[in-house]
């Protein structure tokens, strides 16, 4: 017989963990463009606190939010690499 040891959930740490989770969640917000994908960081974030605020279970919520936050990074990258395709283009003329 197998025996599983697992320790049962402290609510402070689990407070925390979302705490930590909505702050990177904000930073990378702050960091964003505006527009249609900001927007949608912004709904996952509340979604996720709104859930985590309940007391209920985030883990059904958190790949949203994950995909939320990958679309702002990804858009993000997409205006630098706009930006320096520009600045090369100018420096090859």
């Amino acid at each position: 017989m197998e025996l599983i040891l697992t320790y049962p959930s402290d609510r402070r740490t689990d407070r925390r963990v979302v705490t930590a989770r909505t702050d990177a969640a904000w930073t990378v917000w702050h960091q964003s463009p505006a527009g249609e994908t900001r927007d949608r960081l912004r709904d996952a974030i509340w979604q996720f606190q709104d859930r985590a605020d309940a007391g209920h279970n985030v883990s059904s919520i958190v790949g949203a939010l994950d995909a939320a936050e990958l679309n702002a990074h990804a858009e993000m990258l997409g205006e630098v690499d706009d930006v320096v395709t520009e600045s090369q283009s100018g420096d090859a003329a």
